[in-house]
């Protein structure tokens, strides 16, 4: 289940309101040789600047902190043990005898803080710590909240990065900053913050974080770190660290946020640390990850397809929505009730032998005795959201669930109609049919009727949409994507049994649509597809799955909706002909694309 937190957070501190607050420090008695501290040249005062357009503080909470230290050392490990990366000339990262563990700082993070504040995406060129220690920093500008995804990007400059650079940085023929900062073997305490504002131009927002290092590393001349066994030359005061087994360990920091304003130049302007601005924090959708099932590796060769390898693997396990895609686009719970419930009328109609076909041929489909209801089935969203979320108008190549059950899809867009649109468009291709026995005694399923065949396929009894929206030739198109399982449209097999509705059921027959076969709840949750160590990754459906189906105030009036089916159809029919779709149907293992005109 997810929950929505809103969270309005407003700083106002005076001066000494904090017990965080540490002694009285003057930066500007600690130069780095003739350059000035950056708190110095500020005044002391590290209030939001006047180029920031449309600033909003977004401090680090404990949790993304803990989650900063666990990223940095996960990847220090790695390095430390042999096993982190390849250089550019191929060969893996040779173990390190000292590497240290790192922990948070807090003066590091009030330092960070300062210089974010000022909106300007450059280094700051003196940082030293009130103990002395010089500190060294990276900073980046990131999409989205998340800074994990360009932490990864860091490190990833080891494959960039020369052999040469471990011995004496700066002396072989590439080396990577980022990287060798963040693994200097001697560097202890981090700190970082985060700020979001707006482009000069006002095109965008931009989310900056900064994390400041000490001791600061990429020394030129100076080893990256000493070659040996791992953890087999730790310093004093500490030892080999007994989960991190190639870090030696770190004391926690015992640095405290400085007290600046008593050498600010204007004392009553003077505000201390996180408290520079009244911030409102933007509401989270905060997942609960029990929904979510095992991790799923779907490049694993038991998910391909004859057409080659599964969607998931193609998109390298990456469902995050795509940039020109519209935020809350995801279905509601309202619109997916509507879609099962519709599904459900419709297959009803079929199964109880109410469709004919009053245009054209004069056709009248007989009474199914298999006919399924459909129940939603997480999973299938799951697929059907990933795919929506390209942003692309084209069918999966590969569809396959975690069980190796096929799925068949249903895909439609458009600019201007509704979710009921496309369900209705989808079932009234049956006015495409010319004869029965192309459904019902098929060779292969007609080409343009996939659509309606698939929605009304007996043995499908799973189904789980999704939807998005998207700019495409200057208009917002919406996207529907539906997944079902099993999948229908099976070359020699009908669309459904022909006789009396239930009557092959193997349980019992639904109590609401009478002509549907009952079909359990499905018990599939969304597979986990996120590689390790990147946080960046996260579940993609906000509310997977109906809540409270059976139990809400409206499922016990499905029956008064259903009055008059098929004229309500013949009317919606009607509607449609006057407009265009562009629908495409998924059929078995074939995919056909086709322009529906109605």
């Amino acid at each position: 289940m997810f929950k929505c937190l809103i969270i309005l957070t407003v700083h106002i501190f005076l001066a000494n309101s904090t017990s965080e607050i540490g002694p009285d420090v003057n930066y500007c008695d600690f130069p780095c040789g003739s350059h000035m501290h950056t708190i110095c040249k500020l005044k002391h005062r590290c209030e939001v600047s006047s180029k920031c357009k449309r600033f909003q503080n977004s401090p680090f909470s404990d949790s993304e902190k803990q989650k900063i230290i666990q990223t940095h050392n996960n990847f220090r490990n790695l390095i430390a043990l042999g096993e982190g990366c390849k250089s550019m000339e191929g060969k893996w990262f040779p173990p390190a005898a000292s590497m240290r563990e790192l922990v948070w700082d807090g003066e590091l993070e009030f330092q960070a803080q300062c210089w974010a504040n000022q909106c300007v995406m450059e280094h700051d060129i003196c940082r030293r710590k009130y103990d002395g220690q010089y500190a060294g920093q990276i900073l980046a500008w990131v999409r989205h909240k998340s800074v994990f995804s360009a932490l990864r990007a860091f490190f990833d400059e080891c494959k960039n990065t020369s052999l040469a650079n471990i011995d004496s940085y700066g002396t072989g023929k590439e080396w990577g900053g980022h990287f060798a900062q963040m693994i200097y073997w001697n560097t202890t305490q981090v700190g970082c913050a985060r700020v979001i504002y707006e482009f000069e131009d006002r095109s965008s927002e931009r989310v900056m974080f900064v994390c400041n290092y000490a001791w600061a590393g990429s020394r030129v001349g100076e080893p990256i770190y000493i070659r040996g066994s791992p953890a087999s030359r730790c310093p004093a005061h500490s030892k080999p660290h007994m989960d991190l087994k190639g870090l030696c360990t770190t004391n926690p920091s015992k640095s405290k946020v400085p007290n600046i304003c008593k050498f600010a130049k204007d004392k009553k302007k003077c505000i201390p640390y996180l408290s520079m601005v009244k911030s409102v924090r933007r509401s989270y959708w905060t997942p609960d990850y029990d929904v979510y099932g095992q991790p799923v590796n779907f490049c694993d060769e038991k998910y391909r397809c004859w057409q080659g390898i599964h969607t998931i693997c193609q998109a390298n396990h990456n469902c995050r929505r795509k940039p020109h895609c519209l935020d809350d686009s995801e279905l509601t719970q309202k619109e997916k009730r509507d879609i099962l419930n519709r599904h459900n009328e419709l297959r009803n109609t079929v199964a109880l032998g109410k469709l004919k076909q009053i245009q054209g041929y004069q056709l009248t489909f007989p009474q199914a005795s298999n006919m399924q209801e459909l129940v939603w089935d997480e999973e299938l969203e799951f697929f059907a959201q990933c795919l929506a979320n390209q942003g692309i108008y084209k069918h999966d190549n590969c569809t396959i669930k975690t069980d190796g059950t096929p799925f068949g899809q249903n895909i439609a867009s458009g600019y201007g109609y509704t979710i009921m649109d496309f369900v209705n468009a989808w079932y009234a291709e049956y006015e495409n049919l010319n004869q029965l026995s192309s459904v019902l005694e098929p060779t292969e399923y007609p080409y343009q009727t996939g659509h309606f065949t698939q929605l009304v396929y007996a043995e499908s009894m799973y189904i789980g949409c999704a939807k998005s929206r998207f700019w495409s030739n200057n208009k917002v198109d919406t996207f529907l994507v539906c997944n079902y399982g099993p999948a229908g449209n099976k070359k020699y097999q009908p669309m459904y049994i022909k006789g009396k509705p239930c009557a092959s059921c193997q349980g019992r027959c639904h109590r609401i649509y009478k002509g549907l076969c009952k079909t359990q709840p499905s018990r599939s949750k969304p597979p986990n597809i996120c590689k390790p160590y990147d946080y960046d990754c996260g579940p993609i459906l906000k509310e997977p799955g109906l809540k409270d189906y059976y139990h809400h105030k409206w499922y016990a009036r499905i029956k008064k909706s259903k009055k008059n089916e098929t004229q309500k159809f013949v009317r919606a029919s009607a509607v449609l002909k006057k407009n265009s779709f562009v629908l495409m149907g998924f059929v078995g293992c074939i995919t056909v694309t086709y322009n529906f005109l109605l």
